[in-house]
């Protein structure tokens, strides 16, 4: 259970207030003290140092992005203001919002937006793991170890806050989870989107992740330390990829080990052939029976790409069969930098009987 001196400072736009209420009320109901102002936004000096006093007194401040409160100066004050003074920032995603403010895309966040029973699970096992001891107290885990930054932490050694080097040896990240995925050569053509309806792996919200309560083993998640919650996921798999690539969805992996970052989540493709189209790297080869006639006065023909679209060749006079055509710009994608590939068309001719 969390440590009841934990403060929390919340941080929002007055149009999310409603949202705010609720949160403060439930964060107090499970023993963490929530503060939230209230005052009337009249700026000053004096309004600003009391407001910076407020945060100063917490351990936490709580972000709650939306539309406004990308906007807001005051929430970016209150943002810098925690960060400069060291408090632990998580972001609470209420409502999307095409712009990221700061740089909280370098955080953990916690999302709002489907449900507001899970995001508030979500959120209380992010403030018991602050009050779970990972290392001893002279040797304190940054920010980014305790929300389980994507990039795994080099031991260093810090003046003010000690080495972290003992670190590496009380955590570990968590594992990867690799899922085969097959794709069409056309859904490989200009990417496509899939979505997943995975177990996701959460700490445990009864015990904390420690699999224990009072020394006894925690019923909840049978002394495991950890439960799972069904979630859906969309990901955007990009054009071009090939057998083998490799997607990764950060974050989804499993859970890591006393505070670590969490493992990812790859899903591994596999395009299926196609019998229309032969793949050499970027290139797609394809054959196109032709008319006689066609092939010696001319003409157009229709040619189906991938992606099930369609595109008109011209044939010229005294064309000979066999003769290979090329579509500057029509086949795969380069997965590196978007260019594409050519489409050749070897014609053969085809025969009509009356």
């Amino acid at each position: 259970m969390a440590d009841a001196a934990l403060r929390i400072f919340i941080s929002y736009s007055r149009t999310d207030s409603t949202f705010v209420d609720r949160l403060e009320s439930d964060l107090n109901a499970n023993r963490f003290h929530a503060w939230v102002d209230r005052r009337k936004l009249e700026g000053g000096q004096d309004w600003m140092d009391e407001l910076e006093k407020a945060i100063d007194a917490c351990h936490v401040v709580l972000i709650v992005v939306s539309p406004d409160a990308v906007k807001s100066e005051y929430v970016r004050m209150e943002y810098r203001h925690g960060r400069a003074q060291g408090k632990s920032l998580i972001p609470v995603h209420l409502r999307t919002t095409q712009k990221i403010p700061m740089d909280l895309s370098t955080l953990q966040w916690v999302n709002f937006q489907e449900a507001y029973e899970e995001g508030l699970r979500d959120l209380l096992i992010a403030l018991n793991r602050l009050s779970i001891p990972v290392v001893s107290a002279t040797l304190p885990l940054s920010d980014d170890q305790a929300y389980g930054s994507a990039q795994p932490q080099t031991p260093t050694s810090d003046p003010q806050k000690g080495s972290t080097a003992s670190t590496a040896n009380t955590s570990k990240h968590g594992e990867d989870i690799h899922q085969p995925v097959e794709l069409s050569l056309g859904e490989a053509y200009n990417g496509t989107k899939r979505t997943f309806l995975i177990q996701s792996p959460l700490y445990c919200p009864s015990c904390s992740g420690t699999g224990e309560i009072l020394g006894k083993a925690c019923t909840m998640c049978n002394g495991e330390g950890q439960t799972t919650r069904r979630k859906r996921i969309e990901v955007a798999i990009p054009a071009g990829v090939v057998t083998g690539s490799k997607v990764r969805v950060a974050g989804e992996g499993q859970l890591g080990l006393a505070g670590a970052p969490r493992g990812d989540l790859f899903l591994v493709i596999t395009v299926l052939p196609n019998p229309n189209y032969k793949r050499e790297s970027n290139d797609l080869f394809t054959d196109l029976p032709v008319e006689l006639g066609t092939l010696k006065q001319g003409g157009e023909v229709i040619v189906a790409l991938p992606d099930g679209k369609r595109v008109l060749l011209t044939i010229p006079p005294k064309t000979q069969n066999g003769q290979e055509f090329r579509l500057t710009g029509k086949g795969m994608s380069n997965i590196k930098d978007g260019t594409r590939g050519n489409l050749y068309i070897k014609v053969h001719v085809i025969l009509k009987f009356d």
